[in-house]
């Protein structure tokens, strides 16, 4: 268990706390060159920068580890960063006391329900691969004359024609549906569309 000590009292190439559990991880070393002194990302030493991860702010007031307000995609991407790079180039050497673990070194709620966002992301995440699979994204133009339009090209085996539709449970993109898909009450036409079976469609 790690207590916080005053932050004037950080060396920038001792340790670094990962974004979203507090836990810390040794970054001297082959860190030096980005958390040491004048480093690229010295404002990550010896704090919980989660949020500026996420919101691009890397100063003082940005840096904090405050996540409520963060999407379950976010905090996937928030977990994905601390798995791909602190667990796979730094030794973790304990966790942060405060806002994610107690000073027994347990868990706390905030953590529960952050892990929580993290299953429900990896659901949403999952379920869009798939929507992605099954109707893939349309291919689009803009010209001056004719403004945007959306199409699709045939299916790469089959070679059956596929139309351009709205996928409403995935933010409204275009997205290719077989013939036998457009019935499909997740997909809608766009309203430009001269014909329902239009491959083409002005947006």
């Amino acid at each position: 268990m790690i207590r916080r000590p005053p932050r004037s009292t950080l060396s920038s190439s001792s340790a670094a706390s990962d974004v979203y559990k507090r836990q810390v991880y040794d970054v001297s070393g082959q860190g030096d060159e980005h958390y040491g002194p004048g480093g690229g990302y010295s404002f990550f030493a010896g704090i919980d920068g989660s949020a500026g991860f996420i919101s691009g702010d890397f100063s003082a007031a940005g840096l904090h580890d405050q996540l409520d307000h963060l999407e379950p995609e976010q905090v996937v991407a928030l977990f994905g960063w601390v798995q791909d790079t602190y667990e796979a180039k730094y030794r973790r050497v304990g966790v942060l006391a405060g806002t994610f673990y107690d000073s027994n070194g347990s868990p706390t709620s905030a953590l529960t329900s952050l892990e929580s966002r993290y299953r429900e992301g990896l659901s949403f995440k999952a379920k869009r691969a798939a929507l992605a699979e099954e109707f893939p994204g349309c291919d689009s133009k803009w010209t001056q004359t004719e403004g945007g339009q959306v199409s699709c090209t045939v299916h790469p085996t089959t070679k059956a024609k596929r139309y351009p539709r709205m996928v409403t449970v995935d933010n409204d993109r275009c997205g290719c549906a077989l013939k036998a898909s457009l019935a499909d009450k997740r997909l809608k036409r766009f309203p430009k569309c001269a014909t329902k079976e239009d491959d083409t469609c002005p947006t």
